[in-house]
Formats: C-alpha cells, structure tokens, sequence
C-alpha cells in the first residue's frame, strides 16, 4: 500500500475510502484489479480495507 494511503487509515483501523485511493494515486483499475484479486476488501460502496489489515483485527478481536 502507498505510504500517503497508510497513513491515512492510521486510526481507523485501516479503512479507506476509494477516494482516498484515487488521491493516493490509485487508478480505478489498480482498485478493481486489488479487490479483484483479494488484496484488499471492498466492505461497502467507497470502503475498503487492505486483506491483511482486516485479517489482523479479526485476529485482535478473538485474541
């Protein structure tokens, strides 16, 4: 993931919206192309979050 998109999800437990992604330098592609290949997880329209990220909270959650 692009460091200016990290850090962004600092906090938030590593969510980003797809304009985030954009603006990261993202093309709409690359997004689809990620999702697409399971590196990251669309959890809404405009919502995403890196796999790995989401895998880590729920490892969290059931500690």
């Amino acid at each position: 993931m692009h460091p200016a998109l990290r850090a962004r999800t600092e906090g938030r437990y590593g969510l980003f919206t797809t304009a985030e992604a954009v603006a990261a330098g993202y093309a709409h592609s690359a997004i689809r192309d990620l999702t697409g290949s399971g590196r990251w997880v669309r959890l809404r329209r405009g919502v995403l979050v890196a796999a790995a990220d989401l895998e880590r909270a729920g490892r969290r959650r059931a500690g």
